[in-house]
């Protein structure tokens, strides 16, 4: 579990607002918000929280007597964001 915020103060130009990471690449990135494009999204006070939620289930084949097992993994983002202007 990720939780990340902060706030910055005055009156800044665009480039120095918190630009939050977007994901438009091919490759896995858990911190960047896989649905968002970069530079998507700025703000001066934000709190963003992640976690990751992995599940595994296993029970009993009646007629093999073996056991199965299967596991999956949930993987939730959030970002709460506000710009004072």
């Amino acid at each position: 579990m990720v939780l990340t915020g902060g706030k910055i103060f005055g009156k800044v130009p665009y480039p120095l607002l918190k630009l939050h990471e977007g994901n438009a690449t091919y490759f896995y990135d858990p911190y960047a918000f896989s649905c968002m494009n970069y530079y998507e999204f700025a703000s001066d006070t934000w709190l963003a929280f992640s976690t990751n939620i992995t599940l595994k289930v296993s029970f009993w084949e009646d007629p093999f007597d073996e056991k199965i097992e299967m596991a999956g993994s949930v993987y939730f983002q959030r970002i709460d964001r506000h710009t004072f202007r």
